[in-house]
């Protein structure tokens, strides 16, 4: 199905569309996208939808230009949430960090405009749209909340914040821009690690049938490392990791990085690696081995690797931890765009999404000894 979006005076195709009719274009335009990580690849969309996406309806929106070249895409489904009928970006917020339409942000506009004009023509569909983390360098959650205004009320709300540490170098040169304590203890959490498990050594995988095979070792490791992961890998999520990371693999973003101890895995942090940036995923530890700091040892290394690879930022996406400071991240807010015809439903949705952005800050201020363990990596 095609609707027609009149931008100026040009007429804008927005075609409705399936995974397979958009593999190639798709797998095309995300490198040129404003926002060109794997959250926003098919990979990942498809991984989401089989796991996730039994109650909700796809709506694929390729967007086209007048000469018929793809432009923009808006990976969207339709489900029944707190809000009603709602459009939301494929993807999920509980998995996936950053989310946006494919588009170069020299068309995102007008991707936009089409894409809102054709929810506009199927508004008895809906009751609300409710954009989920948003980052802060696209202009996408002020323009779609702009484009709304006009028929329905809008409320931006910053959603949570992902924590971002500047790279740009060789790891010494990370390390010297460090403030004094945060690099002391970097180095002395080194030092120590090395003269009490001479065996430790760093194991990186980024090949399908290794890291599909060594996925049971990082999900041991990951609930270990605390109750709110054992609570969070669930067997659909467990299910979700072994359907996208074949594909993360397979596209070359994956890396899972172990730390050994007498050839057994004792902690994990699973990463993307995506236009300069390295997206720390997920991670674990065994806290049997919390005395000698293998997690914070292991952030440690992976960030050397990544430095040292010629990658600029190291992303720790989304949470406020304490740990991603004292390797000198600095806060980047993500943002939700929340529009329907019903104030009551937005005034509680923002209210709630306010709370939940206060709490993590009030947690930030606690110390490692008052959340009840000694780090969390």
């Amino acid at each position: 199905m095609t609707h027609t979006a009149v931008i100026g005076t040009q007429n804008v195709p927005v075609e409705v569309t399936s995974f397979n009719a958009l593999r190639e274009g798709w797998n095309a335009l995300l490198p040129t996208a404003i926002t060109p990580y794997p959250f926003q690849s098919i990979g990942w969309a498809e991984s989401w939808y089989r796991v996730f996406g039994a109650d909700a309806e796809p709506l694929l929106l390729a967007v086209r230009d007048d000469a018929g070249v793809l432009i923009g895409i808006a990976p969207l489904v339709l489900r029944q949430t707190a809000l009603g009928r709602t459009i939301q970006l494929m993807g999920g917020a509980d998995v996936t960090d950053y989310l946006d339409i494919i588009a170069p942000e020299h068309q995102l506009h007008r991707v936009w405009t089409a894409v809102t004009g054709y929810l506009l023509s199927i508004r008895a569909r809906w009751d609300a749209i409710d954009l989920h983390c948003v980052p802060q360098w696209s202009p996408s959650h002020a323009a779609v909340a702009e484009m709304l205004a006009e028929t329905t009320h809008v409320r931006i709300v910053q959603e949570e914040v992902c924590p971002v540490v500047r790279l740009g170098g060789p790891f010494e040169a990370y390390l010297r821009a460090l403030p004094k304590k945060e690099r002391h203890e970097i180095k002395r959490k080194a030092r120590n690690f090395e003269r009490d498990a001479p065996t430790g050594t760093l194991r990186l995988l980024t090949r399908r049938e290794d890291a599909l095979g060594a996925l049971p070792d990082f999900f041991r490791l990951h609930r270990l490392s605390a109750p709110d992961k054992e609570r969070f890998l669930t067997p659909e999520i467990e299910q979700f990791f072994h359907e996208m990371t074949g594909a993360m693999a397979d596209a070359g973003w994956l890396r899972l990085y172990f730390l050994d101890i007498g050839g057994e895995p004792v902690a994990a942090i699973y990463t993307f690696a995506a236009d300069g940036r390295l997206l720390v995923y997920n991670s674990g530890f065994d806290p049997a081995f919390a005395r000698i700091s293998v997690g914070m040892v292991l952030t440690g290394m992976v960030i050397e690797d990544a430095a040292n690879s010629g990658l600029t930022l190291c992303d720790f996406l989304r949470g406020n931890e304490t740990y991603k400071y004292r390797f000198g991240a600095f806060d980047t807010p993500i943002w939700r765009v929340v529009a329907s015809d019903d104030r009551a439903s937005i005034a509680q949705a923002v209210a709630e999404t306010e709370a939940r952005l206060r709490m993590f800050a009030d947690d930030r201020d606690l110390t490692d000894e008052e959340r009840g363990r000694e780090e969390r990596p």
